[in-house]
């Protein structure tokens, strides 16, 4: 047996699962949008009986006329192409919350096309060919679906047609079930071989007048390499990367707040258009390490924990961080690294390791796949004076000259250096040019902007420093270590993240992924490496959906460091393969099985780590339970007739009726369970009721309600001035 308006029903979920599936593939939207159209399925079964009230109907209505006035203003705050994404899922919504007929499944399917297309102009991950396969299928289904229902009800002409509760339309014939099932599954087999071909063979396009909505468009983060490319806009993802704790700060706050710089890697090397790391020679490590972390051979050590000799004078800072995905080889430290140790299970395979550059970048060795981890690290802050940087020399003696030669490489055109020669006059120190120089840049001659000018594939700092005077941190970091550079400072350029917010609950810094910065290091004869960031800070605050993402990206990490550290990520606590073994412990002298008891001990108690898990489960498993149980019996407490698409004349004879039954109970009569012919009878026994007002009414009621009779708005206006009841002046 086939119920028809079930598997349409079916059908049309999974093509708006595709759908919003396809604007999941999308880095822009990610993985949380599928549960839009989950949350709009359980939604429309409610909605169906909501219909019925008029205030969810102007509800409705008031929504759509102030989306529609939204729209121009959609459009100039998210572009076309996302503004026409937004309106597609405004009227799957609207759809959604309401009765799903013939018609509303047609739009819905053709909705979740639009959101299909809406992705693949949006170079999405390779998740859309789930997508498109889905939606190919589930609107074969569909259009089927709908043409065998349309035609099987096209005789009853008494009613609307409706998709839903109409249990009458099945197919109960076996033969006629696997004739159905046989047919679909073979057109759903040829549709995704063609569907297949078509894609492999047609010329890939851009999008018409939308355009490809990332076309030379990058995403704040972090990689190994910096290309000054231009002509770019970048996208500012404010996902929340890492959680950062000081356990020893007062309240968790790091005091200075300029001193959160978590450093990655340095970049020292420049071409002409990209910077990349060079690594020093092993006699020329800035990292002094200590046994056992170093062999005999001066090879470094692979482990759990790196760790340097400390510097006199220098204050030290312990922090707890977790980290949701390693964004490049190197773990995110604050500046400067001394001390670095994973947490979690011995067994786990990642180990760090000094990179053997020796500059203080801590490499992770993992294998393929999310690197997710939580490590304590201690830092050293230190910041020399300005007395003291004034006191260094120009002259470099203690860099090894291949690398000072590295250091000091530039290829600045002549009419840049005379500008750079006129911004550093009177500099009489080292220091002092690069304050000047920073002082320049950090100005009002240059803007910070993440629209990016186009700039020449040669030569950029140049149109950078002369020309256009726009861009983001990585040319001002950039046009600062070249500057140097020419006025003979050895630099490089640092990456990694500058800032966190700080959330006063959780004592700890949320740093996102368009925190990324780069900034420079200079060398100073006798003191060593010194930052300088001539990047203004970015004024960027999210708003609407990029607030709301922001705000779940925080609470994902928080929930991904709460299972990594309580669940998977320690020896301690509950663990599924800890709990196994213990269930299958014979070792402790106790009978076969009595392991478990130990380990739901363990779980349960105020010591263990996840101590908190049990009654959290238990407590959501009941709540889960209780909705469940509740909206089943809701849905199954309705009366049949609320399922039934009335029409205006039968919904006018309801409200006569309950306008009756007002009436009558003021006279003590209770309507309830009576037929007309009882009713009348019931009422004639009161001296409060008019039964020969009554009659007629409920006459004509039921030939309305129930015989196809006619009842319009102002024959309900007049028949509900109709006084049934003695005591009130009758009016016909």
């Amino acid at each position: 047996m086939i119920n028809l308006q079930q598997a349409m029903r079916l059908a049309i979920y999974l093509s708006l699962f595709s759908g919003f599936l396809a604007l999941a593939s999308v880095r822009l939207y990610g993985l949380a949008v599928v549960f839009v159209p989950l949350a709009l399925m359980a939604l429309n079964f409610m909605a169906e009986r909501w219909e019925e009230n008029r205030a969810f109907r102007f509800f409705k209505s008031a929504i759509s006329v102030l989306y529609a006035i939204f729209i121009p203003i959609s459009i100039f705050i998210m572009g076309l192409l996302q503004a026409v994404i937004s309106l597609v899922v405004f009227i799957i919504c609207y759809l959604m919350l309401g009765r799903l007929t013939i018609k509303s499944a047609y739009e819905l399917l053709l909705m979740a096309f639009f959101l299909v297309l809406g992705a693949v102009v949006q170079s999405p991950e390779p998740l859309i060919a789930v997508a498109l396969a889905g939606l190919l299928l589930s609107t074969v289904w569909s259009f089927s679906l709908l043409t065998v229902h349309a035609d099987r009800t096209s005789t009853v002409a008494s009613r609307p047609a409706i998709v839903v509760n109409a249990q009458e339309r099945v197919i109960t014939d076996t033969w006629q079930v696997w004739h159905v099932l046989a047919t679909l599954s073979v057109v759903s087999a040829i549709a995704l071989v063609l569907g297949g071909l078509l894609f492999l063979l047609t010329p890939r396009v851009e999008a018409g007048i939308f355009g490809r909505a990332d076309y030379q468009r990058a995403v704040t983060g972090l990689t190994d390499r910096v290309r000054l490319d231009g002509g770019m806009s970048i996208y500012q993802d404010t996902s929340a990367v890492m959680h950062v704790e000081f356990p020893e700060e007062p309240e968790g706050v790091l005091i200075p707040a300029d001193a959160l710089y978590w450093r990655v890697t340095t970049l020292s090397r420049f071409d002409g258009a990209e910077w990349s790391r060079y690594q020093l020679p092993a006699q020329n490590r800035e990292v002094p390490l200590i046994w056992p972390f170093v062999s005999s051979g001066g090879l470094i050590q692979i482990g759990k924990a790196v760790q340097r000799d400390t510097r006199p004078d220098r204050r030290l800072v312990k922090q707890e961080i977790f980290v949701d995905d390693v964004p490049t080889g190197a773990l995110p430290i604050l500046d400067l690294v001394q001390y670095v140790a994973l947490e979690g299970d011995e067994r786990n395979p990642m180990t760090v390791q000094w990179d053997p550059g020796g500059d203080y970048t801590v490499i992770l060795n993992a294998p393929r796949g999310p690197r997710r981890l939580t490590y304590q690290a201690t830092s050293e802050l230190f910041q020399p004076s300005p007395e003291m940087l004034q006191s260094a020399p120009w002259t470099v003696t203690d860099l090894p000259a291949p690398y000072l030669q590295i250091l000091l490489y530039h290829d600045l055109l002549a009419g840049t250096r005379a500008l750079i020669d006129e911004v550093t006059r009177g500099a009489a120190s080292p220091y002092a040019a690069m304050q000047a120089l920073v002082d320049w840049l950090s100005g009002p001659d240059f803007t910070y902007t993440l629209d990016l000018p186009p700039l020449p594939p040669t030569h950029p700092i140049d149109a950078f420093l002369t020309q256009t005077r726009r861009g983001h941190c990585e040319l001002f970091a950039s046009a600062l270590a070249l500057a140097a550079r020419y006025k003979g400072i050895p630099t490089r350029v640092v990456s990694g993240y500058r800032g966190g917010d700080y959330n006063p609950s959780e004592r700890a810094y949320i740093v996102r992924a368009n925190m990324s910065h780069l900034w420079v290091e200079a060398y100073f004869q006798g003191i060593g490496w010194v930052r300088f960031d001539p990047s203004p800070r970015s004024d960027y605050i999210p708003t609407g959906l990029a607030y709301i993402r922001q705000r779940w990206s925080q609470q994902l990490l928080l929930a991904k460091m709460f299972w990594y550290r309580n669940v998977m990520g320690f020896e301690g606590g509950w663990r599924l393969d800890n709990l196994v073994a213990r269930i299958g412990s014979r070792d402790h002298g106790g009978v076969p099985g009595s392991g478990m008891i130990e380990a739901f001990l363990e779980f349960a108690s105020p010591d263990s780590r996840g101590r908190a898990l049990l009654p959290v489960f238990m407590v959501g498993l009941l709540l889960l339970a209780a909705a469940g149980a509740a909206g089943r019996m809701l849905w199954k407490g309705a009366s049949p007739y609320k399922r039934v698409l009335l029409t205006a004349h039968q919904r006018n004879a309801q409200r006569l009726l309950r306008s009756l039954r007002r009436q009558l109970a003021k006279a003590g009569v209770d309507m309830r369970g009576l037929t007309a012919e009882e009713l009348i009878r019931s009422a004639a026994k009161s001296p409060l009721v008019d039964d020969k007002q009554l009659e007629p009414l409920l006459v004509y009621y039921e030939r309305v309600r129930f015989g196809g009779g006619s009842m319009t708005f102002s024959d309900l206006w007049r028949l509900r001035k109709v006084s049934v009841l003695r005591t009130q002046k009758g009016r016909n």
